[in-house]
Parts: C-alpha cells; sequence; structure tokens
C-alpha cells in the first residue's frame, strides 16, 4: 500500500510541478503580453482614425481635381492668382492672359497667363512653380523656358505659360 501511495505522491507532485510550471513558462506571459497589447489598443485606435481621415481627405482632393467641373475658375481668377503667387516670392512678373476657344456652349475653356520674368534666382523659381502647380484650382505650368543671364548665371530669365479651366473670361 505504500508503494502505491507514494507512486500516487509522486504523481501528484510531478502533474502540480507540470501545471506550475505550464503556468510560469505559458499562461503568465501570454497574460503579460495581452496585458500590453491591451494597453496599447487606444492609441492603435486614434492612429487608425487618424488615417482614415487623411485617407478620406486624400479621395476627396483627387475627387474634386478629376470631377468635371473641378477647378473651374474664371479668367481674372486665374490672373489674380498667378500674380499673387509669383509676386510672394519676390518677383516682378509681366503677365498677359490668353483664352481659348470654347469647345461648346456652357462648356469650360481652357486659358492661360503667359508669364515672363526677366530677372529670378532658382529658389524663387522653384517655390513660384510649386505654388502654382499645388494649388486646389489644379493649375499647371507648361511651356517652360529658362536661360541663365549675367556673369555667374546665378540669375536666370523665365518664360513660361499657367493653364486652366476657365468658366468665363
Amino acid at each position: 500500500m505504500k508503494k502505491v501511495e507514494s507512486r500516487v505522491l509522486v504523481v501528484l507532485l510531478g502533474l502540480v510541478l507540470a501545471v506550475v510550471l505550464g503556468w510560469q513558462f505559458g499562461v503568465s506571459p501570454a497574460m503579460r503580453r495581452l496585458r500590453v497589447l491591451e494597453s496599447e489598443v487606444p492609441l492603435t485606435e486614434q492612429r487608425l482614425k487618424r488615417m482614415r481621415e487623411l485617407q478620406g481627405e486624400w479621395k476627396q482632393m483627387r475627387g474634386e481635381r478629376a470631377a468635371p467641373g473641378a477647378g473651374v475658375v474664371t479668367g481674372s481668377d486665374l490672373m489674380s492668382f498667378v500674380e499673387r503667387a509669383i509676386k510672394r516670392s519676390g518677383v516682378e512678373p509681366e503677365l498677359s492672359y490668353k483664352e481659348g476657344k470654347p469647345a461648346g456652349s456652357g462648356e469650360p475653356v481652357e486659358s492661360r497667363v503667359e508669364v515672363l520674368i526677366k530677372k529670378v534666382d532658382l529658389s524663387r523659381l522653384l517655390d513660384m512653380i510649386y505654388r502654382i502647380e499645388s494649388s486646389p484650382q489644379g493649375f499647371r505650368v507648361s511651356s517652360l523656358q529658362i536661360k541663365a543671364i549675367g556673369s555667374t548665371g546665378q540669375m536666370l530669365r523665365v518664360d513660361f505659360n499657367v493653364s486652366a479651366l476657365t468658366g468665363e473670361p
């Protein structure tokens, strides 16, 4: 009988040891990791919410630029925007407005402003072009011609067009 009792005791001790080791090396680390992950949930939810907001803004911006009639402005809007964007860079431009031919009645017309800048440095030129190209109205720069002037070639003479869809002159 003593042998049986001692075997049962050994088996029980082995079982208790297995449970303790299983808890120590299996369940306990998993629970600690679960607590860490649960503490990160609010921050992750905030990040996800912000990413969804940014994605919505991006889709809206893309939709506005791609939608028919989006970016339709008047000719005077185009002219004043170009003039302000260039003057913010500290440059005096020579501007002339050219209106395109309408495709049909009530259709927007692609119009352009011809820009001539007799003296500008490269950083100011890049700033101007960035301001124009990144405008929400969808303006674009085309026919860009750059010529270095002066003995050092640091200053530039620039000629380009800014185009947009216009609804009326």
